[in-house]
């Protein structure tokens, strides 16, 4: 099973309640702007959140990054997780093996992207379809998902990544030894990457992680 937690938020009405200290590591801590930090500082606390509610682990927790790849839990091998964020959203997906999560809103669709890395099959269902901005963002999201699960980031050969979106809106993988699910939460288009077929169980988040910086900011 997928384990996926979510996070609305409004950007200027939250920015306002972060506090000065993270929960994580100076060393960990790398982002820059105020916006970026909310983001990810919502991402962290998230992970937080279900180590210690769901897991029943210690809330204090380690990350380690080999090789330039996604971060891991140090010490915690059966939890593997994987955060992205959009304009509005925070979401964090949990499994027990390779995972990757993406979410963005319905982006412009972009000749030059779409030349460069969508495949004969998605180019000729973008130009089939009714809403050209919404099918670039699905496959730019299930591109997505795919190299976030594999840790390889966006230097990966996008154009490689063969699937797509058929007449009837379902997702046709044709990436042997990989599954994707696609969502719609929250006016976004999330894509989910793993392993094998996983039942996705989604859950709203927000007013939790949103009391849990407000009681922090307390102390």
């Amino acid at each position: 099973m997928v384990e996926l937690f979510y996070v609305k938020y409004d950007k200027e009405d939250w920015i306002d309640k972060i506090e000065s200290k993270s929960i994580f590591s100076k060393e960990d801590n790398q982002v820059i702007g105020s916006e970026t930090k909310l983001k990810h500082e919502i991402g962290y606390r998230m992970l937080d959140y279900y180590l210690k509610h769901r897991k029943n682990l210690e809330s204090h927790f380690v990350l380690e990054k080999r090789d330039g790849k996604k971060p891991r839990l140090n010490e915690i091998k059966n939890v593997i997780f994987n955060i992205s964020h959009s304009e509005n959203l925070v979401i964090i997906g949990f499994c027990q093996e390779e995972i990757g999560v993406d979410c963005e809103r319905i982006r412009q669709c972009r000749d030059n992207v779409v030349n460069k890395i969508f495949t004969k099959i998605q180019k000729e269902h973008l130009e089939k379809s009714y809403d050209k901005n919404r099918y670039f963002t699905s496959i730019w999201t299930l591109k997505e998902s795919f190299v976030k699960n594999i840790g390889t980031g966006i230097g990966y050969p996008l154009e490689t990544v063969d699937v797509y979106i058929d007449e009837n809106n379902n997702v046709i993988n044709c990436m042997e030894g990989y599954n994707f699910t696609q969502l719609n939460i929250e006016d976004n288009i999330v894509s989910i990457c793993t392993i094998q077929d996983k039942e996705v169980e989604v859950e709203d988040i927000s007013l939790i992680i949103e009391e849990d910086i407000l009681m922090n900011m307390q102390h």
